[in-house]
């Protein structure tokens, strides 16, 4: 996506590793003060993989909790080990 604008402001899709850290930033300070604190509750995150007999990575998921309600974020099985039990 380039460059355009809309309402005087300019919008892209090319961000530096600084301006997408400071939006995350404000968003969570905003989430934060919307709920009382509260929006990170219950706090749990984790990350699980599933390797092979060698050790070598073939699955994986990250969860998060956001007010109480479980996310996962990321999941992922490599092709030759899908249909196999693993998801």
């Amino acid at each position: 996506m380039s460059s355009s604008r809309a309402s005087g402001c300019s919008i892209t899709d090319d961000l530096t590793s600084k301006e997408l850290a400071a939006i995350e930033e404000r968003l969570v300070r905003h989430n934060m003060a919307e709920t009382g604190g509260r929006f990170d509750d219950p706090g749990v995150a984790f990350n699980v993989i599933a390797a092979n007999p060698d050790g070598v990575v073939v699955g994986g998921i990250n969860v998060s909790t956001k007010l109480n309600v479980i996310f996962l974020e990321v999941f992922w099985v490599n092709d030759a080990f899908r249909d196999h039990g693993l998801g």
